[in-house]
Parts: C-alpha cells; sequence; structure tokens
C-alpha cells in the first residue's frame, strides 16, 4: 500500500493489497486513506536490534469524492524494528522487522472500530491478513527505495563535525565529534557580517 507520484490510489489499483474494496464498493472508485499514529513507544538496543518502535496505526478510509462519508475507521498494533548507522551526517537504516500484531488485543476483535461498508467477521479477517501481507511487502519497498543510500540525512552537513551512535540497552548516545580544525569555520562563522 504504498504509491509512487502519479499513481492512482483507487479500488482497483488497492486490489493487489487489500481486496475488500474492490468487492464492496467495484472497480475504479477513488480512495483516500487519513493516517495516524499513536501510543508510540520506542526500545533501543534491545532483542537484537537497535531500535524498536511500537505503535498503534488509526486508519480512515473514504471515496475521495466531495461529501462522501466515512467507509471504515480501525486502529491497528504495529511493531517496526531497524538498525541503525551513522556516517558522514547520513544514517544508513535497515528496516528489520515491520509488521501488523495480530496476536495484541487490538488484533483479536471480530471487526473494525467503525465501519460503514456492512463488512462481516470474515471480511474483517481477510482484510487484516491482506494488511498484514502489505506491511511485508511495504518493509521492502521502504529498505530498497526510501531508505536506501544516502537519503536519510542528519538535519545538518557540517564537515568539522562528525557524528555517530551508540545503541545500548534501552539508551542511544548520540556522539558529535569535533574536528581539530572547526575553530576555523567558528570564527569564519562569527566574524562574518552574512552569518
Amino acid at each position: 500500500m504504498f504509491l509512487v507520484e502519479g499513481q492512482k490510489f483507487d479500488t482497483t489499483s488497492l486490489a493487489k493489497h487489500v481486496k475488500i474494496f474492490q468487492e464492496k464498493l467495484g472497480p475504479n472508485q477513488p480512495l483516500k486513506v487519513d493516517v495516524e499514529f499513536k501510543d508510540i513507544k520506542v526500545t533501543f538496543g534491545q532483542y537484537e536490534v537497535d531500535m524498536v518502535l511500537d505503535y498503534t496505526l488509526c486508519m480512515k478510509w473514504r471515496l475521495d469524492l466531495l461529501g462522501s462519508k466515512e467507509l471504515l475507521y480501525d486502529e491497528l498494533m504495529m511493531q517496526s524494528s531497524a538498525n541503525i548507522r551513522a556516517e558522514s551526517e547520513i544514517l544508513h537504516i535497515d528496516l528489520i522487522e515491520h509488521k501488523l500484531r495480530l496476536d495484541e488485543r487490538g488484533g483479536n476483535r471480530d471487526y473494525p472500530r467503525r465501519n460503514t461498508m456492512d463488512m462481516t467477521q470474515n471480511e474483517y479477517r481477510e482484510f487484516l491478513e491482506d494488511m498484514s501481507f502489505s506491511t511485508s511487502e511495504f518493509k521492502k519497498w521502504l529498505n530498497d527505495v526510501v531508505l536506501r543510500g544516502d537519503r536519510v540525512r542528519f538535519p545538518y552537513n557540517l564537515k568539522e563535525f562528525q557524528t555517530s551512535l551508540n545503541f545500548q540497552k534501552n539508551k542511544v548516545h548520540v556522539m558529535i565529534d569535533v574536528e581539530d580544525d572547526a575553530y576555523v569555520y567558528l570564527e569564519q562563522a562569527l566574524w562574518n557580517d552574512d552569518h
């Protein structure tokens, strides 16, 4: 369930990931999904990875038409884990796991939180199964397209400062090394009228 710029987001294009919308609404119906996150818990340096994110994914689905009503609202328990390292002010992130936690209390419901599509218990189970399979595809896309190479950078890029990360149980240390000649940069920056 990821889009490339210019790609249509409708019941037909989504059907290869989540079938229920095309089955209930028919083909080529324009969709919109509002996504929010809540109950975010971050754990550093445990479970043999650098960082684990547990969170609730809130999704509100509707047709992308003026005045359309909500079709489905649900809150899904998610977990993502990653190994992270910093090099030359670039973060190298390897997403290890990105999954829907169906074993949690939130995944053992029979229906979504709100449902105006008359979704049955079996259809909801299929929806959860489709979402679960899609998260593994999304993980692959994130690793191969979004996080690959030097796309994730620190919000600064000064050659006089080198940043590294050190993960330990329940903590992360952000270390900034100041190069020997950093004073030259600082003097120029502080004494230059342009700065």
